[in-house]
């Protein structure tokens, strides 16, 4: 199968909105939904406690995108740790004993501060409103940020979140309770992508001390909404979820799957130029 811009199927396509829990970049990696960035296609609300991190990242957006000094929670109080390393930040506690048993981990969730903040739900946020992708990424939060999700959950139509294994922050939720409130909502596990962890003490996997031997602690999740009722999903949301499928995560099964019922709903007739246009070379251009 061959990846093509979805635009080259269909003119016209709407915004996406990306609605992003902690949004601190990583180095050396990209925003997961980068992708549709990239076409034009979407509009992103982000969300990052750390506010000289969230400053530069309005100034690099420059109006394209917004980005809220906000700890997205479930509105109740908490204490916010933040790390040596800003993207191990959480407002739960690292656990020392427990980072400490893998490479760079303990030095990189070395707590350098802690104050005391108020989570809001994000339901609560008007600019998140309305978001189609949601992204979760924050250590150990996913649970309390769901738990003030439930309209967003609603509405969204892919949830790509940061799913743990392990417990390597005191009392967080792991994979299997976020995974229950997923499915409560209507979303079917899809995929893991950029599974990741830490070799135990003194080894090292080759020469990269942040690489995986044999145990893995964390990757990231991505949920659609279950296929077994793309029957029920209004047309936008349908073609939202195609185009997501396709541009962000090469998905094309599901992504046909999800035009077909697109079909169904409107006589547009994209189903059979989808498959046509994966499974064969592109024409050439006139001229």
């Amino acid at each position: 199968m061959r990846a093509f811009p979805f635009s080259d199927l269909l003119d016209g396509l709407p915004t996406i909105k990306v609605v992003d829990i902690g949004a601190a970049p990583v180095e050396g990696a990209e925003d997961a939904y980068a992708a549709i960035v990239r076409r034009g296609l979407a509009r992103v609300v982000g969300f990052e406690p750390i506010e000289e991190v969230c400053d530069a990242l309005n100034e690099q957006a420059r109006g394209k995108h917004v980005y809220l000094p906000l700890v997205v929670g479930n509105g109740a109080e908490a204490q916010f740790h933040r790390c040596a390393d800003p993207a191990m930040s959480s407002v739960f506690a690292p656990d020392k004993a427990a980072m400490a048993l893998f490479q760079t981990l303990g030095d990189a969730a070395e707590v350098v501060e802690r104050f005391e903040v108020e989570t809001v739900r994000l339901d609560d946020i008007e600019e998140a409103a309305g978001a189609d992708y949601l992204r979760v990424g924050i250590q150990g939060g996913a649970g309390a940020a769901l738990a003030g999700a439930e309209q967003t959950l609603r509405h969204a139509v892919v949830v790509h979140i940061r799913a743990e294994f392990v417990p390597l922050y005191v009392d967080q939720p792991l994979f299997g309770e976020v995974d229950e409130v997923l499915r409560a909502f209507g979303f079917e596990f899809h995929k893991f992508v950029g599974l990741g962890g830490r070799t135990f003490k003194p080894l090292v996997a080759g020469e990269n001390e942040n690489a995986a031997l044999s145990q893995f602690l964390w990757a990231d999740a991505v949920y659609a909404k279950d296929f077994a009722t793309f029957a029920d999903l209004p047309e936008d949301r349908l073609l939202k979820l195609a185009v997501i499928l396709h541009e962000v995560y090469r998905s094309f099964d599901l992504a046909a799957l999800a035009i077909k019922h697109h079909d169904a709903k409107t006589d547009a007739g994209l189903w059979p130029a989808y498959i046509k246009r994966l499974t064969t070379d592109r024409p050439p251009r006139d001229g």
